[in-house]
């Protein structure tokens, strides 16, 4: 009898473990997709942008459409770093911080092919983020 108890206990718990494991993988994906959609786009106009003139007539308001962007990102990224901060690693969440702050003064800057990498290295630590906290038999052992 005692080991009917036990074994219960154990399905229970595990079971327990999976749907947690399920409701944060979800949490986390919308997140990044989230802010990787913003990110995307905030790197296809550096790209634009970088292989601009600075006396285009153009450029300024670009460039503050795209300081606009980033600032909107910022935002963003730092709502949903509340949210995954409860279950997700704390230096992880700050290299991601890091490459958006240095990102965002390159660009004010006016250093454009720099930002692009920052912003391709942020695409990559958000990415490492959402495979990092993913329940997979690699990330078990």
């Amino acid at each position: 009898m005692k080991l009917k108890k036990e074994f219960f206990l154990v399905i229970g718990i595990s079971v327990f473990i999976i749907v947690l494991e399920i409701v944060t993988n979800i949490i986390t994906e919308k997140s990044v997709e989230k802010i990787e959609n913003q990110i995307n786009e905030i790197n296809s106009d550096l790209a634009k942008i970088s292989d601009m003139n600075i006396e285009n007539e153009k450029y300024k308001s670009y460039k503050m459409e795209l300081e606009r962007k980033i600032d909107k990102l910022k935002s963003s990224w730092f709502e949903e770093q509340d949210k995954l901060c409860v279950f997700s690693e704390h230096n992880e969440l700050e290299k991601v911080s890091k490459c958006l702050i240095v990102l965002e003064e390159n660009t004010r800057n006016k250093e454009f092919e720099i930002a692009l990498s920052d912003g391709k290295e942020f695409l990559y630590w958000l990415n490492h983020i959402k495979e990092k906290d993913k329940l997979e038999l690699k990330n078990i052992f």
